[in-house]
């Protein structure tokens, strides 16, 4: 679930427009996997952090967190109080066919997601997909807006999101042929 999304350069002046003190660092990719440095925003500070939690018991970081069980887990518990938003312009689904689907927000808007941050990496909180994306994967990010930062529990932000199925790159002609 969600193991990519974007930031891409049109989404600029909408992150500036988050409220920001100063312009934000601006990450140098526009398509982030994990352990990547990506645009995250605090209060009225963004700043590059890496994706995914360091954990001692595995050597892949933790990207994801269930928002459910993000109180009952140790892990995620302490670190309620570090809230930050995720921009996005979109993320990327995989189907059983390895097709990569492109899913954002019908409106062409930014995207913000609820994430939690721990030094200099963060990780980004899930929730049930919706019932128009099921079909595509059964979790997605839990999208919010600025009253995130400010405590208390989430308030989903419900948004229409198109799916763009993305085409199979072309067969390649025989080299020597």
């Amino acid at each position: 679930m969600c193991s990519r999304f974007e930031l891409n350069e049109q989404a600029r002046p909408q992150v500036v427009s988050l409220g920001l003190t100063l312009p934000p660092p601006w990450p140098n990719a526009t398509e982030f996997r994990p352990t990547d440095r990506a645009l995250v925003v605090g209060r009225a500070e963004g700043r590059l952090l890496s994706w995914g939690l360091r954990v001692t018991w595995d050597k892949a970081p933790v990207i994801n967190a269930r928002m459910e069980s993000v109180p009952d887990k140790p892990l995620f518990r302490r670190l309620l109080g570090k809230r930050i938003l995720v921009p996005a312009s979109a993320w990327w689904e995989w189907d059983a066919a390895k097709t990569k689907m492109r899913l954002s927000r019908a409106d062409g808007a930014l995207m913000t997601f609820a994430g939690l941050y721990d030094g200099d990496t963060f990780v980004i909180l899930t929730r049930a997909a919706t019932p128009d994306l099921q079909g595509v994967h059964d979790r997605m990010p839990l999208l919010v807006d600025g009253r995130w930062l400010g405590g208390g529990a989430p308030q989903p932000v419900e948004v229409g999101i198109s799916v763009q199925v993305d085409a199979p790159p072309k067969p390649q002609g025989d080299l020597f042929g």
